[in-house]
Order: C-alpha cells, then sequence, then structure tokens
C-alpha cells in the first residue's frame, strides 16, 4: 500500500534506521514502524476510525515525550465524530507500545490550524505541545 513515509529510529538494535508509513485504510489512520532490511513490520499504531475529517489528518513524528528512549507518534486532525465536529485535536501515542500519551483538544473556533512541537519550557524534560493558527474569539 502507499502512505507517507516518516524517517523513524533503529528499535530493534539492528544498525538500521526503521521506517515509518503512515496510511488511513478503511478509515483507520495507523503507523507502520518497518524494518527496511527484511521489510518485515515491528510495530502497527492504530487510532480510531472515522473520528477525523479524512483531508485534515497529519501525522507529526514527535521526539520522545515519555521518556522511553523512542521517537512517539502524533496524529493532527478535525474532529468529525458526534458532538465534537470541528475541532482540532492532537492524538500522542507512543512509539514503542502504541499506548495513549496524551490528547490535546481545542475548540472549533480555529481556522488554518497546525500543530507545532516547541522546546521543553517548564523544565519537565517534554517538549511542549501549541497549535498556531487563526483563532475567531467568541466562535
Amino acid at each position: 500500500g502507499s502512505g507517507i513515509p516518516l524517517l523513524w529510529q533503529d528499535v530493534n538494535g539492528d544498525g538500521v534506521t526503521e521506517l515509518g508509513i503512515f496510511s488511513v485504510g478503511g478509515g483507520v489512520p495507523s503507523l507502520s514502524i518497518i524494518n527496511p532490511v527484511d521489510s518485515a513490520e515491528l510495530s502497527n499504531i492504530r487510532w480510531a476510525a472515522g473520528a477525523y475529517v479524512p483531508s485534515s489528518i497529519t501525522p507529526i513524528a514527535l521526539p520522545d515525550m515519555d521518556s522511553d528512549d523512542v521517537m512517539d507518534i502524533g496524529l493532527f486532525g478535525i474532529r468529525q465524530d458526534e458532538g465534537n465536529e470541528g475541532k482540532p485535536q492532537f492524538f500522542v501515542r507512543s512509539g514503542s507500545t502504541g499506548k495513549r500519551i496524551s490528547v490535546f483538544n481545542w475548540p472549533a473556533n480555529w481556522k488554518n490550524m497546525q500543530v507545532m512541537v516547541m522546546d521543553d519550557l517548564t523544565g519537565d524534560g517534554v517538549p511542549e505541545i501549541a497549535l498556531e493558527g487563526t483563532f475567531k474569539d467568541g466562535a
């Protein structure tokens, strides 16, 4: 299948950088971590089916957010599930386990948005996440 390639890191210790392939199949966003030496899938990280407007889905490779020495993956999208229509969300999963690290939600009064990964501003060893875009007050 086709997908968006993301350079990953060597997760199996063979000295070769793994490749992450992000795709959406059957409405399910997923990241497949592939060993380029033998094309073996080392892991597959998935998000909820149908939760996001398909054209808004953007994968973002992240530095280590959960202190396990493995880079992590975030999915940015505009929600389309009932009661949350139009709300931007950034859902971060562990690059090693696929488990939820954190979810950032914003109100539906943002346009032209993108997620920014910033330096660690709080001194906790974890980079900060910010939303950049046009905010409409009172919407």
